[in-house]
């Protein structure tokens, strides 16, 4: 057995069973009886070590899924922070974390029951010989000086066999730990792709703004109609992302105004907003859990089905198909194992689903490509809603029949 997953801590936990053999030989010679009352307790603490093992590493295991779940959720939700908050997600997903830390606690209790089974055994064999030689002595069965020779040669092995406990539970969370790590050590890296660049409320709700400020330069007012195409204009891509972050969590210092389908978006509740606007950014990371649950997370008071339309709609719905689990398959890392482009699709269709008022997208056409371009235009080209968008190439999305206005700061 060994402490930790290292050869040398196996080597110097390796004498302790010929130091418990040699101490019983001695017992042996002394006087037989004290030899059979000293190994009685360490049979037992062996055959106990060989039930207990099992459910250790077992709870070891489980520690140790529910510590990575928690912290893969947390780094997921981090990284999807702005969509979560756009989607009014955020006390669902504070919810999630509790859930998930919950589990952590409950395995760490249960490895802890085990951990203690483990180290209370060993530390009670040496005790129990001691006590077994006494009552030889007590007995009359054994001299006083076999009694003395034998408290002696037991108090050499008492410290060895205590650490036994602890030596077993350690080697059981290095077994769980190894059970994971080693296949990765092992395993070569792939080669890094990096991503491709190509240069209920009514739907025909009114969107008012007014109020907005983008380094303290005030934006011009914005009265658009139903089916009215926004692009927005700043040389800066970052100034235009400010802009649109303000449109979609509009701030409530009560000069700011964004009124969509007749609700201020800075004084309502999330059920409210999401249900009013939709929103997609360019590289933004889905939150971790099934590809279903990622295209309904806006509206999860919609069925599947329509989330399945509005995937299909956009274009991955046969290559999610494809996967293993189809629509149940969890996304985990950032999106994992969808491509980026599929991951920018599958935000598309989660801002357009249930059609809201309001659709801001910000430079979401970068990512799919020329087809993902088309397919976008197709599906903004008869969108009732007004759609507003930071977008490098404009007349590629647009339909410019249907014509659009520009609106942002003047550069």
């Amino acid at each position: 057995m060994c402490a930790t997953g290292s050869p040398s801590a196996s080597h110097r936990s390796s004498p302790r069973v010929p130091l418990a053999v040699g101490c019983l030989a001695a017992l042996l010679v002394v006087a037989w009886q004290l030899a059979l009352v000293v190994a009685l307790p360490l049979v037992v603490l062996v055959i106990v070590f060989v039930l207990i093992s099992g459910p250790a590493y077992e709870r070891a295991r489980e520690l140790r899924r529910h510590r990575g779940s928690l912290a893969a959720r947390v780094a997921d939700t981090v990284t999807a922070a702005p969509g979560i908050a756009a989607a009014g997600g955020v006390e669902r997903e504070l919810r999630a974390i509790d859930r998930t830390g919950s589990g952590v606690v409950d395995a760490a209790v249960h490895r802890s029951r085990t951990a203690g089974a483990l180290r209370a055994v060993a530390l009670v064999a040496p005790v129990a010989g001691s006590a077994g030689a006494a009552t030889l002595g007590a007995l009359g069965v054994v001299s006083t000086a076999a009694v003395a020779v034998a408290l002696t040669i037991i108090g050499i092995i008492a410290g060895p066999v205590s650490e036994m406990g602890r030596v077993v539970e350690y080697r059981q969370n290095h077994r769980a730990a190894r059970r994971i790590i080693a296949p990765l050590l092992a395993e070569s890296s792939p080669e890094s792709t990096s991503p491709v660049h190509d240069p209920a409320p009514s739907a025909g709700g009114r969107v008012l703004v007014s109020g907005l400020q983008v380094d303290d330069r005030p934006l011009p007012g914005l009265r658009a109609q139903p089916g009215e195409r926004v692009p927005v204009r700043s040389t800066a891509p970052w100034r235009a992302r400010e802009i649109l972050d303000q449109l979609v969590l509009p701030s409530r210092d009560g000069r700011t105004s964004v009124c969509v389908d007749g609700k201020d978006l800075a004084h309502t509740g999330p059920k409210n907003r999401r249900r009013r606007v939709g929103h997609a950014r360019v590289g933004a990371r889905p939150e971790r859990g099934a590809i279903s649950r990622a295209v309904r997370y806006r509206r999860p008071d919609l069925d599947e089905g329509e989330g399945a339309a509005a995937l299909a709609a956009v274009g991955p719905a046969e290559r999610v198909a494809a996967l293993p689990q189809g629509e149940r398959t969890s996304l985990r890392r950032g999106g994992e194992p969808l491509t980026r482009q599929e991951i920018a699709r599958l935000w598309i269709a989660r801002a357009m689903l249930g059609q809201p008022a309001l659709l801001v997208l910000d430079h979401v056409d970068d990512d799919p490509g020329t087809e993902g371009r088309a397919m976008l235009r197709r599906q903004l080209a008869d969108y009732p809603g007004v759609v507003v968008l930071a977008t490098d190439r404009p007349d590629e999305v647009l339909d410019a029949e249907r014509g659009w206005r520009e609106w942002g700061l003047q550069d």
